[in-house]
C-alpha cells in the first residue's frame, strides 16, 4: 500500500494551464502581464494601498469592473484590462486599481470555456443559446414525454381525474387524488417501460399505493415512490388508500417513465431551464464555468450551468443593480447563502430556492427584500460556478480548534490558492496564495469584502504542504470552532498520472 495507489483514476496533472496567480509591479501606463494561458476570469487586488478588488471577465467583456468589496454597479470602463492569448494587459489611465506607478499588485487567474463567441463551451464558440442547450425549454424532451395525449389513455374514481394540463404544470391546484374511501386509475392499453415512478401527494396520515393490485407503502408531502418492480413492464393500474377521512387527500400528481415524466401533447410544462444564459464560458474538464443571464423576477428558477456535476461553489452579481454578491458553497447548502462580507452564513431558503444544484442546473430566486439578490426583475447577472475536480480544485469545510496547532486539512493537491471564512461567526474571509509568500508561514492575507492593503508580519499563518494546507494561528475567521468553509485550487496534485509526487515547501 502506497499513497500513489490511492489517487483519483483521474486528476489534472497540470493545474498551471487552468489556475494561475501571478505578482507584478505598476508602472502607471499600460504592460502586458504574462500567466501562460489565455484567461477568462482575472481578480486583481493592489497590495500596498487601499483600491478596490477589480474582477474582470471575457463573458461581460473586456475593462468592465466589478468589486468583491463593493455591491456597486458593473463600471463600462473602456480601457483598463483586456485579455490576450498569454494573460491580459493593464492600463492605468482609467483605474489606479490595476497599473500605478510602483504600487505592487497580484492577480488570481481562472480559464473557463474560451471567448471566440457570445456561448463557448471547451475552446468552442456559438452564437446562440439554443446551440448549447441554455435557451428555455431546451432540455424539457430530457425531463418530459409528450409522445401522446397521456390523459386519454386512463380513467378511474378519482376526484380529479389524470388532468395531465395541471398535474404536469408545476401547479398543485389540481392533481389526482381522492378524498374519502378508495381510490383507483386504470390505465387502456397498459403503459409500458422499465422504471416506474410515481409522485404521492397526501396531507396527513399515512397512504398506500397499490401497483398492478399490489400494495406498497406511500408517504405524506410529495414524494416519488419507485414502483418499477411492481410494474414488471407494464403498468396498467394504480389505486390510493390509507388516509384518515374527511378533510384530507391522497393521490398521485406524477407519473415517470423510464426517467421522463409524462405530459400530454400541447401543454407547456414547467421550462428546463426556465432562465436562458445570455452569454457563458464552460470548462467542462476543469469544471468552472461563467454564466451570463437576465433576470425575470420569479422564484425556483433553473439555469444550466454547462458543467458535467453539481456545482459546489457559486458567486453571483447583479451587474446593473447595487446589490450584494450571493454565494453559495455546498457545505452550507441551498438553504443558506454567503456575502462578502464580515457577517456569518444567513439562513433564508428564497435565495436559492431551497434547492442544491444538480447536474445539470442551478436555482435562482426572486427576493423582496432587497428584491435581485440572485434573480430580480431588473438587470442582468453574472455567475461564477467550479466543482471539485481531482488535483485541480476542493470546496470544503473543518472545524478548527481556536489554537494555534489548528487542524490539518487535506486537499490531494499542494494548494496555490486558499479562501476561508468562518461560516457561523461574524468574521471576515481571507485569501491566501504562494506568489506572495515563497515559504512557510503563508501569512500575507487579503480579505475580498474590503479594499484595504494587503496584511503581513505572520498574523495568520498556513502552511502549504504537499497534499494540503495546515492552520496556524487561533484566529477565529481560519480557526474556528463552529467551522470554517474553504476554496482551495492546486499548484501541484500530490501524486499525478505518471506517478510523479508534489513536494512540500
Amino acid at each position: 500500500l502506497n499513497a500513489a495507489n490511492v489517487r483519483p483514476s483521474t486528476v489534472i496533472a497540470r493545474p498551471d494551464q487552468y489556475i494561475g496567480v501571478t505578482t507584478y509591479t505598476g508602472n502607471g501606463g499600460t504592460q502586458s502581464i504574462n500567466i501562460g494561458f489565455k484567461p477568462d476570469f482575472v481578480w486583481v487586488k493592489r497590495r500596498d494601498f487601499d483600491t478596490d478588488h477589480g474582477l474582470f471577465d471575457t463573458v461581460r467583456g473586456a475593462h468592465k469592473l466589478l468589486a468583491s468589496n463593493d455591491s456597486f454597479v458593473e463600471q463600462p470602463y473602456t480601457n483598463v484590462l483586456s485579455f490576450t492569448s498569454d494573460g491580459f494587459d493593464v492600463n492605468a489611465a482609467q483605474w489606479a486599481g490595476v497599473n500605478a506607478t510602483n504600487s505592487t499588485y497580484v492577480a488570481w487567474t481562472w480559464k473557463a470555456g474560451g471567448s471566440s463567441n457570445t456561448f463557448n463551451i471547451d475552446d468552442v464558440g456559438y452564437a446562440n443559446a439554443s446551440d448549447v442547450n441554455m435557451s428555455v425549454g431546451a432540455l424539457n424532451s430530457s425531463y418530459y414525454n409528450q409522445s401522446q395525449v397521456w390523459s386519454n389513455s386512463g380513467s378511474g374514481s378519482f376526484l380529479s381525474g389524470y388532468e395531465a394540463t395541471k398535474a404536469f404544470d408545476g401547479s398543485t391546484a389540481t392533481y389526482a387524488y381522492a378524498t374519502t374511501g378508495g381510490a383507483s386509475f386504470t390505465f387502456s392499453p397498459a403503459i409500458t417501460g422499465t422504471t416506474f415512478e410515481i409522485l404521492v401527494t397526501s396531507n396527513s396520515g399515512s397512504p398506500y399505493v397499490t401497483i398492478n393490485g399490489t400494495n406498497i407503502p406511500g408517504s405524506n408531502g410529495n414524494v416519488w415512490v419507485d414502483v418499477s418492480l411492481l410494474a414488471n413492464g407494464s403498468l396498467s393500474s394504480i389505486g390510493i388508500g390509507g388516509y384518515p377521512g374527511s378533510g384530507s387527500y391522497a393521490g398521485f400528481s406524477q407519473l415517470k417513465v423510464d426517467g421522463k415524466i409524462l405530459v400530454d401533447q400541447g401543454v407547456t410544462p414547467t421550462q428546463y431551464p426556465s432562465i436562458a444564459a445570455t452569454g457563458c464560458s464552460v470548462g467542462t474538464k476543469q469544471g468552472f464555468s461563467i454564466i451570463q443571464y437576465q433576470g425575470n423576477n420569479l422564484t425556483g428558477q433553473t439555469i444550466k450551468h454547462g458543467l458535467t456535476q453539481k456545482p459546489d461553489f457559486i458567486l453571483v452579481k447583479n451587474k446593473d443593480e447595487a446589490y450584494d454578491w450571493m454565494i453559495y458553497h455546498k457545505s452550507m447548502g441551498a438553504t443558506y447563502y454567503g456575502l462578502f462580507g464580515t457577517s456569518a452564513f444567513l439562513n433564508d431558503a428564497n435565495i436559492w430556492a431551497d434547492t442544491e444544484p444538480t447536474d445539470e442546473f442551478f436555482y435562482v430566486s426572486v427576493h423582496n427584500s432587497p428584491a435581485g439578490y440572485s434573480n430580480g426583475p431588473n438587470g442582468e447577472f453574472i455567475s461564477y460556478l467550479w466543482h471539485d475536480v481531482p488535483g485541480l480544485q476542493k470546496f470544503g469545510s473543518y472545524i478548527g480548534t481556536a489554537t494555534a496547532d489548528g487542524p490539518f486539512i487535506e486537499l490531494g493537491f499542494r494548494p496555490k490558492v486558499i479562501i476561508t471564512k468562518a461560516y457561523g461567526t461574524t468574521s471576515s474571509w481571507g485569501i491566501w496564495d504562494t506568489e506572495r509568500d515563497l515559504y512557510n508561514p503563508t501569512d500575507a492575507t487579503l480579505y475580498p469584502q474590503s479594499n484595504g492593503q494587503e496584511e503581513t508580519g505572520g498574523a495568520y499563518p498556513f502552511d502549504i504542504l504537499s497534499n494540503g494546507f495546515k492552520v496556524r494561528n487561533s484566529a477565529n475567521f481560519i480557526n474556528a470552532t463552529s467551522g470554517v468553509i474553504y476554496a482551495a485550487w492546486a499548484e501541484a496534485p500530490s501524486f499525478n498520472l505518471y506517478g510523479a509526487q508534489s513536494n512540500a515547501r
